[in-house]
């Protein structure tokens, strides 16, 4: 029972964060993000995830989290390098 309710907490929590990703009507909600990534950090050091569990979930939530980020900042804008 207690399995369930872990999985119940961190699907809500990738589910939130993949709202936030592919909502293209409205402005990503930094504090949003921070909570869910903050919550799912804590899941994992608390229970972990194993690939049986659930194949891929680390690279699904990195790919999110690189959609989000801005871009670093490269010099090109006033033409110097």
């Amino acid at each position: 029972m207690i399995r369930d309710h872990r999985s119940t907490v961190f699907s809500y929590l990738n589910d939130k964060l993949t709202e936030q990703v592919t909502s293209r009507h409205k402005q990503v909600s930094l504090p949003v993000v921070e909570g869910c990534v903050r919550g799912m950090g804590d899941f994992v050091s608390a229970f972990g995830i194993s690939d049986e569990e659930d194949p891929g979930c680390r690279e699904e939530v990195y790919d999110k989290l690189r959609k989000i980020c801005p871009k670093p900042n490269t010099g090109d804008e006033d033409g110097t390098t």
